[in-house]
């Protein structure tokens, strides 16, 4: 059992600087996510035999964190984490704020990223009221109830995870919103047939991994004067460039919104129809 109390001022590597071997504490990741109060951190296999000294040094530098969890991979359709949990209470559900947005979520039946607050808050600024809006991989709604807060808007939100719809609908009630946010449960290809052609001002496409094999649904959503707001991971953008090029689309710039590992990053691009 490790004795650790609680102190300020101090990471939680510096608790294990005296506890540990220095080349385990070396290869610590620096960062961690904590999600309402729930800590989430990768380690590899071999860092899971500190697990014990791991989370209590997390729990005694950061009081509100209730549960701690190792995060290995994401993985399937559903973009999910494998975690495992190595210290306080097992529970995976929780509240977290972001832009004074309250989200209930389940770290291990959704995809979340909390890193992405900041970039969801600049989008949510980029819509004007009266837009209609698609939200076409909304997981719990992060992008939409970032919108819907400060904007009179119409969004459809859709994911093919019931279970995060399921807690986006929660997370509305449990909010002020300006907007008004239609849940749905979709695969993305079946439900653009579905919807009236070129009816949205805004397309929203927030699916790195997969962009490539949905970015052709566009141009049949948006209207002529609309555009659309992708993510993109790859090394550079000379890809996107080209297969927006096919679709007789054009990008009006794309920026890197963050680093995703030493050769690939993440892009945010703009489209608009020709």
């Amino acid at each position: 059992m490790c004795n650790i109390f609680s102190v300020k001022n101090v990471s939680y590597k510096d608790l294990l600087k005296d506890l540990l071997p220095k080349e385990v504490v070396e290869r610590l990741p620096r960062s961690f996510d904590i999600i309402g109060n729930i800590a989430v951190i990768r380690l590899s296999d071999d860092l899971l035999i500190y697990s014990e000294y791991i989370s209590k040094a997390l729990m005694s530098v950061h009081k509100n964190i209730r549960s701690v969890f190792a995060k290995k991979s994401v993985s399937g359709l559903y973009r999910v984490s494998e975690l495992i949990h190595i210290g306080g209470e097992y529970k995976t559900e929780t509240v977290y704020k972001e832009n004074d947005i309250k989200f209930v979520v389940d770290i291990k039946r959704m995809f979340i990223n909390t890193r992405m607050s900041t970039e969801r808050n600049r989008i949510a600024n980029m819509i004007n009221d009266g837009e209609n809006v698609l939200d076409l991989f909304a997981g719990y709604g992060a992008f939409s109830l970032n919108i819907a807060k400060n904007r009179d808007v119409y969004i459809i939100a859709s994911d093919i995870n019931d279970v995060a719809i399921e807690y986006m609908r929660r997370s509305i009630y449990m909010n002020k919103l300006k907007g008004s946010i239609d849940c749905l449960i979709s695969e993305a290809s079946h439900l653009a047939k579905s919807l009236k052609e070129n009816f949205f001002d805004v397309v929203i496409m927030d699916n790195p991994t997969m962009i490539y094999s949905f970015i052709d649904l566009v141009p049949r959503l948006l209207r002529e004067d609309g555009r659309a707001y992708i993510y993109v991971l790859d090394e550079d953008t000379k890809r996107i460039y080209e297969k927006v090029s096919e679709l007789n689309m054009e990008i009006k710039y794309c920026v890197t919104v963050r680093e995703y590992s030493p050769s690939k990053n993440i892009f945010r691009c703009e489209l608009y129809k020709k």
